[in-house]
């Protein structure tokens, strides 16, 4: 039994379908973090460690 075609064909599904989904998923993120509306949550986040309890 020959491994080479089937590490091929995993590599080839890897690069053909993941690579483009995971770099959407990336830039949606990205997207959602920059995104004006979501600035006063993410500001409030940022300061969480300088709070005191």
């Amino acid at each position: 039994m020959r491994i080479e075609p089937a590490v091929s064909l995993v590599s080839d599904l890897i690069a053909t379908w993941w690579t483009p989904l995971f770099v959407a998923l990336f830039l949606v993120v990205i997207a959602y973090a920059c995104w004006p509306r979501n600035q006063a949550k993410f500001d409030e986040a940022s300061k969480m460690p300088l709070r005191e309890d």
